[in-house]
């Protein structure tokens, strides 16, 4: 069973390391969704890896070039977002993942040789306040 995170939509600090740190053995990655630059994200990863939080846990949303500078080959995207398949494909040994929200954008992944999608929402959300969360059908 995988367990991902996401983190919050905000400037991450202290207090994320902190958490992240305490639950990492509990989960399987943290996508880190967020409103900060490059360079300020790359500061803070490099504080969050130095507690102790393994690079192995890390998924990178969409910056693939901060991904390549800290070597850390987990990148997520969005759904539709192309440059997932050309990740995956110059890329091979990455685990590229993408969000989807219907049964065909999986199986699109699938074919993609995605390496797993998150599949929602299950839940209203703020980030999608247009998109009503999945039917329990379509979970099934």
């Amino acid at each position: 069973t995988m367990m991902i995170v996401v983190t919050p939509y905000v400037v991450l600090d202290d207090w994320h390391i902190k958490r992240l740190c305490v639950i990492e053995s509990q989960i399987t990655g943290v996508i880190l969704r967020t409103p900060m630059n490059r360079h300020a994200l790359k500061q803070w990863l490099i504080q969050l890896l130095a507690n102790g939080f393994p690079k192995s846990k890390v998924i990178i949303h969409t910056d693939v070039t901060l991904a390549m500078e800290l070597s850390i080959s987990n990148v997520h995207f969005k759904e539709g977002d192309h440059r997932a398949t050309l990740l995956k494909q110059v890329q091979p040994h990455y685990q590229v993942s993408m969000s989807t929200h219907s049964a065909a954008m999986v199986r699109d992944a699938k074919a993609q040789q995605l390496d797993f999608v998150l599949f929602g929402h299950l839940f209203p959300t703020s980030s999608k306040p247009d998109l009503p969360p999945r039917t329990q059908l379509e979970v099934d």
